[in-house]
Parts: structure tokens; C-alpha cells; sequence
């Protein structure tokens, strides 16, 4: 039986199967009681979202992409020279690619970035520049200066034209 008024069912007036009455011990589920665990779910579904999908590998080290850039050099440099080569870019990791200037020549080779929920990320990785870049530091981990509330590009020199990179943005 339904109850319009109060907005309950009471499970003991449903029939079975048969025409016998059934679930005499059950109990009164309010509909408010069904509104509470409907709440809840969409609240831990939107929860468990929220945690994967802002939930990343750190960046790597400063070391780790020195490391890469060493054990890539040649076609790194060959990147720099022709970089619309996604076959090579995917062969080295490369998640992503940014031309910032031609003059002088920066390109941004990312090898870790993090979208946050909403406007903005950041990225690390190896960035190719014929001129010595601004905010450049002497390392990248665990420098406030190069940290995601600060945003921009921040360099360590690696060698020649090479550096390391950590990029926050809107």
C-alpha cells in the first residue's frame, strides 16, 4: 500500500507471488530515507571522480630528465631541427609539444603534465632554446620559485642549448 499523504510504502501490503502477503516483519521505507541514499551515492560517485582524475605521478626529477636528455641527445636534436615528427616524440615519451617563439627559437618538449580541476596545469620536461631564457634557477625540485602557485616557465641549464623546464599556467 502506498500512503500519498505520509509518502511511504509499507512493504508487509505488497502481495506475492501466489496472492499470500509477504515480508510481515519488513519495515516502512520513507521516501525521504530513499531521497538520504540517493544523496549519498551521487556524493561518493562525484567524490571518486574528483580523487582519480586530480590524482597524478609526480613530475620528474630534475636528475631523471637530464638523464633522458643525455640517453636521447641525437634525437632530441633532431626533434629541434624538424619537430613535427610524432613517431619520434611518441619513441621518446614526449607528451606534448609547444612552439613558443621562433626568434630565438623555444620549444617546449613536455615529458609529465597535470591538468587541475578547472582552469591551469603544469608541465615538466626538456626545452630546446637558442637563447638563454629568463627565470632561469639552478634546479627545479622543490624550488618555491618554480612551484604551481608561482606561474610561468622556469629553466635549469643543462648544456648548449638544452634545458630543463617546469612550466605552471592558467
Amino acid at each position: 500500500m502506498i500512503n500519498r499523504r505520509e509518502g511511504t510504502t509499507d512493504i508487509r501490503d505488497l502481495q506475492a507471488p501466489g496472492g499470500t502477503q509477504s515480508g510481515r516483519s519488513a519495515e516502512k521505507i520513507t521516501s525521504g530515507a530513499r531521497r538520504g541514499l540517493f544523496s549519498r551515492a551521487v556524493f561518493l560517485m562525484v567524490s571518486a571522480f574528483l580523487l582519480f582524475s586530480c590524482s597524478s605521478a609526480p613530475s620528474p626529477s630534475d636528475a631523471k630528465l637530464i638523464e633522458k636528455f643525455r640517453a636521447n641527445e641525437t634525437a632530441l636534436n633532431n626533434l629541434a631541427s624538424s619537430p613535427d615528427n610524432p613517431e619520434l616524440r611518441k619513441l621518446l615519451g614526449i607528451k606534448g609539444m609547444h612552439i613558443r617563439s621562433s626568434d630565438p627559437k623555444v620549444i617546449l618538449f613536455a615529458f609529465w603534465s597535470k591538468d587541475y580541476v578547472g582552469p591551469g596545469g603544469s608541465s615538466k620536461g626538456i626545452a630546446y632554446s637558442t637563447k638563454e631564457p629568463q627565470n632561469l634557477l639552478d634546479h627545479l625540485d622543490g624550488n618555491p620559485a618554480a612551484g604551481p602557485s608561482n606561474k610561468g616557465v622556469f629553466y635549469m641549464h643543462i648544456g648548449g642549448p638544452w634545458y630543463v623546464y617546469f612550466e605552471s599556467h592558467d
